[in-house]
């Protein structure tokens, strides 16, 4: 468990950096989004969608059901990532943005039973018992 807590720390940590180089137009990231024929509103789309998500997988370590929601948050627009350059021909990034996926569905499976656990457990403890 603690291996997926630093992976969710450095992905959230990934994003929120990405999602700074978004916001305040980095030339790489300008040039990344024009090459691939995306309005830079693209770029700042998914940085406002990258935050919060981010946010949720460091408060996930804590509440699972957080790291399910953050995961499942970025993972249409880590997906759209992977196929963008899969369509530019971009071969190293692939494998980290499908790595990241991976991992962020990973994460969902793990902390999904974490979370549904947590819910059993407070049904057994606010449900009647009847002794015969």
């Amino acid at each position: 468990m603690i291996v997926l807590w630093i992976l969710q720390g450095l992905i959230a940590a990934l994003y929120l950096m990405v999602s700074y180089m978004k916001l305040t137009r980095h030339p790489h990231m300008v040039e990344s989004f024009e090459l691939f024929g995306y309005s830079y509103r693209v770029a700042v789309f998914t940085a406002v969608v990258e935050i919060p998500a981010a946010l949720l997988l460091i408060a996930g370590i804590w509440w699972p059901w957080c790291a399910v929601a953050g995961a499942l948050l970025v993972l249409p627009t880590m997906i759209g990532a992977a196929v963008t350059n899969l369509r530019f021909k971009g071969p190293p990034e692939v494998l980290f943005t499908l790595a990241v996926i991976a991992v962020l569905v990973a994460v969902v499976i793990v902390q999904w039973g974490d979370f549904t656990e947590a819910i059993d457990d407070a049904n057994a403890l606010t449900s009647p018992t009847v002794s015969l």
